[in-house]
């Protein structure tokens, strides 16, 4: 009987060891093949999709193009394999992540084909089957391993999990975001802004030279995170021609092919404008067949140069559409790559931990888990180590690849700051309100009332003309550099007798110079074409004063300035001879009584604007004195400038 008994025993626990060590093992090692092939998956995306543009091997194009399509089915399969198996392994968590990476973005590759760009809806719905694949195997082994280990180890397992479902989120909105991106033009691209910018880019500039890039106003980033894009726009023209920061000399082979660079960045944008379905204003212009034939064109020396430029533009035009670095650039690089480490040392740290604590013993007694094997652990390290040499692959094709030299380029390229906030005198506060006060039913001038007050206005009335040829913004620069030529004489002849109303009038001449430059929505005419009228005038006044250190030597300088009529917008030149014009007058007292009604009317006249969310925007910088003018002027029942200051 007893014999009878420990035979039934032995039987009992034969067949139960080999249900749960011989026929579980088969569904763990179908498994572990597809997260091998996952692996070859990874590596042979990681390094092959930087080559697909460059590459007509029907290897390369159609072995990406697979693995791409094949990615989520294998995903989808294998994690419903584990779902769908009654005996676990322990080390399919760690698998089911290592899936996941595949899936949710170790690839630079955002869509295989360009229709899919606009497929969103679908790849939302592919990640909201695979989180509801994710979070059932997920939840399934958080009782089944509670089961087995104690909640000091299972903690801080299911909690890093979480951890890595996280960041895996967030990395796959990188795709959903480089398909949003290419989609439709939106102000995430730039494109709607570059399209009207395009309208009027013919008139931001009076001559032209395709040889030196002179008078090109073509943007080469239209995009600059949460900033206002366009209002201080880098084109070629003032990378060619202003030889700014690091680009300042043009001849050397490295720096000229980086102004090349930047030209197939602006063109790149121009195509996608196309793209998009919006016209092409300047297709019809000398100024633009000139670029390619007197430019690209313009010796034998330059063919080869031309298409090299073609063909760094047309890598742009690829990556925008089938990668996510347009995604990396427009959004923020610094997250991108603490993302990318954090989730792949997370993940190693998963799964270096499940091999190091996991127990890989379970007893014949557990009918729920198979014993972790030998080829479990070395399955599990090849996942890990191909996670992480793609990863890597994929940090380091975007940092070499021109994206990220225009990313940088960006960095290195100087830019304007405004300088530390001042207090305004009362003085000035007065004279503002004082002309408010004074002005006859809302009537605002820009200036003329002044000077007729002041018996100037045959004169001096020419240089407050609002025309097609002379804006606003003009005659606040014009009138600016006259009211510094005037400071200037006043510091050398007068130096001790500095009268009061000198303060009020170079404060305001400042100030509305000052929002010319870092405030140009606020100013009647397009952000570009303010800023643009700016940056002439400054480059007009370094070519005159690049070697003049003292302010006689400059007002020397100025002092011999001639203005001819048709000569071109030389607005420094003008506001020189406007200066000399104001330093004639009999008494310098009267001059600056002039200059500083002059210049309260002014200050009255831009303050009227409908832009009211740029006012409100700007009090979260610290607010502007504009605004309270504004503000002043809109209770007065004043909201608008008159329709003649529009240029």
């Amino acid at each position: 009987m007893n014999t009878t008994m420990e035979a039934q025993v032995c039987k009992n626990y034969t067949e139960r060891w080999v249900n749960n060590n011989l026929e579980p093992r088969k569904s763990v090692d179908r498994v572990e093949d597809f997260v091998i092939i996952a692996a070859v998956f990874m590596i042979a995306l990681a390094i092959l999709s930087p080559r697909r543009r460059q590459s007509r091997s029907i290897i390369i194009r159609y072995g990406v193009g697979g693995v791409f399509i094949l990615s989520f089915p294998l995903l989808s399969y294998t994690v419903g394999l584990m779902q769908a198996g009654k005996i676990k392994n322990e080390l399919y968590p760690v698998w089911a992540m290592f899936l996941a990476m595949l899936f949710g973005g170790t690839s630079s590759m955002s869509v295989q084909k360009l229709d899919q760009n606009k497929q969103l809806m679908k790849l939302y719905c592919d990640c909201a089957l695979f989180s509801t694949c994710a979070g059932m195997v997920l939840s399934g082994f958080i009782y089944t391993f509670g089961m087995k280990h104690s909640s000091s180890r299972l903690v801080p397992f299911i909690g890093c999990l979480y951890v890595v479902g996280f960041l895996l989120g967030i990395k796959t909105a990188e795709q959903w975001g480089a398909a949003s991106l290419a989609s439709k033009p939106s102000s995430d691209n730039g494109i709607k802004w570059l399209a009207r910018y395009m309208k009027g880019e013919h008139k931001l500039s009076t001559s032209y030279d395709p040889r030196t890039m002179q008078g090109y106003k073509y943007p080469v980033l239209i995009h600059s995170g949460r900033a206002t894009i366009g209002e201080n726009a880098i084109t070629p023209d003032n990378i060619w021609c202003d030889n700014i920061g690091i680009l300042s000399s043009y001849y050397r082979p490295p720096i000229r092919r980086l102004k090349d660079l930047c030209l197939s960045f602006a063109l790149f944008h121009l195509v996608v404008r196309r793209y998009f379905g919006y016209t092409c204003p300047e297709s019809g212009l000398d100024k633009t067949r000139d670029l390619v034939l007197d430019g690209l064109l313009q010796t034998e020396q330059d063919y080869e140069r031309a298409f090299q430029v073609i063909e760094a533009e047309l890598a742009f035009l690829y990556d925008f559409f089938f990668t996510k670095y347009a995604s990396i650039m427009y959004g923020n690089e610094l997250r991108y790559y603490a993302l990318s480490l954090t989730l792949t040392l997370v993940s190693i740290a998963v799964g270096a931990w499940s091999l190091s604590v996991l127990n890989r013993h379970g007893s014949i007694l557990d009918s729920r888990f198979v014993e972790t094997s030998t080829q479990d652990v070395l399955v599990t390290v090849l996942a890990l180590a191909a996670l992480s040499v793609s990863q890597f692959l994929q940090i380091w094709s975007y940092c070499v690849s021109d994206w990220a030299k225009i990313s940088r380029l960006k960095h290195l390229l100087p830019t304007e700051k405004a300088g530390k906030p001042v207090e305004l005198p009362m003085q000035v506060k007065r004279a503002v309100a004082r002309t408010i006060k004074n002005s006859t039913n809302g009537h605002l001038s820009h200036g003329t009332s002044a000077l007729m007050r002041h018996g100037m206005s045959d004169e001096l009335c020419g240089a407050c003309q609002i025309n097609d040829e002379y804006t606003l913004t003009d005659n606040i620069l014009a009138w600016h550099v006259a009211t510094s030529f005037c400071e200037i004489s006043d510091t050398i002849k007068r130096p001790h007798d500095v009268h009061p109303n000198q303060v009020v009038a170079t404060v305001l001449s400042k100030y509305c110079t000052y929002l010319v430059a870092f405030a140009p929505t606020l100013l009647p005419g397009s952000a570009p074409e303010t800023k643009c009228a700016l940056d002439e005038m400054v480059k007009e006044a370094k070519e005159m004063l690049h070697d003049l250190v003292s302010p006689r030597e400059k007002y020397e300088k100025l002092s011999e300035l001639e203005y001819v009529v048709g000569s071109g917008r030389k607005l420094f030149t003008y506001g020189a001879v406007l200066g000399k014009a104001l330093e004639s007058m009999d008494n310098h007292a009267n001059r600056w009584d002039l200059l500083a009604d002059f210049w309260a009317e002014m200050m009255v006249y831009i303050a009227p604007s409908n832009n009211v969310a740029g006012h409100i925007e700007l009090l979260a910088e610290g607010g502007e004195f504009v605004t309270h003018v504004w503000a002043l002027l809109m209770h007065a029942g004043i909201l608008e400038r008159p329709s003649t200051t529009i240029p």
